[in-house]
């Protein structure tokens, strides 16, 4: 089935589909109440099940078999993907648009697998991909088939590949080791990059624990003093081109670049 523009409504009192089923952009495909699939559901267009749920026992992949290979597939109302499922999405950049994403309005019950390709040359480093989006999770996915091995977030409303932002939402200094100064609800962490805005005021944020984000920056004239027991560890570059770097006693151990402005 290919669907090409316009709503097909699916009225029939019972449906399963185990072939191949293609939505367009702009193209809705309505069965509600839901329906399970064990063949392929692929696209750019809207799948919609009202308060019902889209069992996927097969392959669900957004976006194109040629042309703009990437797309966003919605689903509304719930998802759930079964063991023998796959979600199978396509990387081209780090850009929205340039990658595949699967938006799900309602609840995405997550297992089975999640399948990842780079058509183009593309590796997705420093990159950050939400290729799954939705209003509230169960589970996660047993099997992630990336041949580069890119770090996978489960956040609140998406999965995310690559790099993660781990915002400071404080509204002045603190204690860095604070899960509620950070806009993810937890301190950053290997996966993610640290950022901390510019906050006004010269405000001194704290460390006297070892933390290890991917990196750090601080975009304002901020001080991080590391106290006695503190460590900061990163990975990549990182910066306080405006700031304050403070060994407190504590340390730093430098496995990418470092700016600062001040020492």
């Amino acid at each position: 089935l290919s669907l090409a523009s316009g709503t097909l409504n699916v009225a029939a009192s019972t449906f399963s589909q185990s072939g191949l089923v293609e939505v367009a952009s702009g193209a809705t495909l309505i069965r509600s109440g839901g329906f399970t699939s064990t063949g392929a559901i692929q696209g750019a267009g809207t799948v919609n099940v009202g308060t019902g749920t889209l069992f996927n026992d097969g392959t669900v992949a957004p976006g194109g078999a040629s042309g703009d290979l990437t797309a966003t597939l919605s689903i509304n109302g719930n998802y759930a993907q079964g063991p023998n499922g796959q979600l199978s999405v396509e990387l081209q950049g780090g850009m929205a648009g340039d990658f595949d994403v699967l938006a799900v309005s309602g609840t995405a019950t997550l297992n089975g697998a999640l399948n990842v390709t780079y058509p183009g040359g593309y590796t997705g480093a420093g990159g950050s991909h939400p290729v799954l989006t939705y209003g509230s999770r169960a589970g996660t996915f047993a099997t992630i088939n990336d041949p580069n091995a890119l770090f996978t977030h489960y956040i609140a409303n998406s999965v995310v590949l690559g790099t993660l932002s781990n915002l400071w939402i404080g509204t002045a200094g603190g204690d860095w080791s604070t899960p509620t100064n950070w806009s993810l609800g937890h301190v950053p962490t290997s996966g993610e990059d640290a950022q901390v805005p510019d906050l006004g005021g010269a405000p001194i944020i704290t460390l006297a624990a070892a933390q290890a984000p991917r990196s750090f920056t601080f975009l304002g004239d901020e001080t991080l003093q590391i106290n006695s027991g503190g460590a900061m560890t990163f990975s990549n570059p990182s910066s306080l081109s405006n700031g304050t770097l403070w060994l407190n006693g504590g340390n730093v151990a430098l496995n990418g670049e470092l700016i600062v402005r001040n020492l």
